[in-house]
């Protein structure tokens, strides 16, 4: 049966105390400056691993495969790929305190809304009911969304020579956008008027509140504590 519209799965800050380490997860359109802003404040913060999104693999095996993800039949092959690869890395760090550089529901999304991007009226619910059940129970306890208007995502994009981002498509950061809103567990953060730096203060502040919010609830894990940046920070490779 087709569900018509992707489902929603709301979480609440109650289950947070269930989660042995929590994780926090920094969401976004392209070119609204998220990874610019975990790098910036990584540094900061001892005793918490930050997980970057790393698809290049996942799209290198796809153009091996030759699927053809506009196919309703590849692009169920492919969300399989990028599924089961969130999952392990997810896993990896499952008794780890984690900031994602988009995490398990970013693949989550694109898997349940591309259809729609293109016009599409797939029943991805039925055809990834299984893998989509397992990526969901990735438990992430909150979602900070960073936002902008339109106009200065394309600016950005514009001034930024560094990357292609062939991908970048408005429509498609609005259908996005919208799935996003409906979830409990999101902060949206808009961005339009911040500087870099603002964006990364927001970014540390949505941090260290949520992990108040953990100790207050009675969560376990890692408290994230701030330190002084130093040269040469670890960064985790996953």
């Amino acid at each position: 049966m087709k569900t018509g519209k992707p489902l929603i799965w709301n979480r609440s800050l109650q289950n947070v105390e269930s989660i042995s380490v929590i994780k926090l997860s920094i969401q976004g359109p392209q070119a609204v400056g998220k990874t610019t802003a975990i790098k910036a404040i990584e540094p900061c913060f001892k005793k918490v691993i930050f997980s970057y999104e790393n698809p290049f693999p996942i799209v290198k095996k796809r153009k091996d495969l030759g699927l053809d993800i506009s196919i309703e039949g590849d692009f169920i092959e492919n969300q399989r790929l990028f599924i089961e690869a969130e999952i392990k890395r997810y896993r990896v760090l499952e008794n780890q305190a984690v900031v994602f550089d988009r995490g398990p529901e970013e693949t989550e999304c694109y898997t349940v809304n591309y259809p729609a991007v293109i016009g599409k009226e797939w029943d991805i619910e039925t055809a990834l009911y299984a893998e989509l059940s397992k990526l969901r129970a990735c438990e992430i306890c909150r979602i900070l969304y960073l936002d902008a208007d339109p106009r200065i995502l394309e600016e950005r994009r514009a001034n930024d020579p560094t990357r292609a981002r062939s991908s970048f498509d408005l429509n498609a950061f609005s259908i996005y956008r919208s799935w996003y809103r409906q979830r409990n567990d999101v902060d949206i953060i808009d961005v339009t008027h911040l500087s870099s730096n603002d964006v990364s203060s927001e970014c540390e502040r949505g941090i260290n509140k949520q992990w108040a919010a953990n100790r207050v609830a009675g969560g376990g894990g890692n408290p994230p504590a701030p330190i002084t940046p130093q040269a040469g920070p670890h960064r985790a490779v996953h």
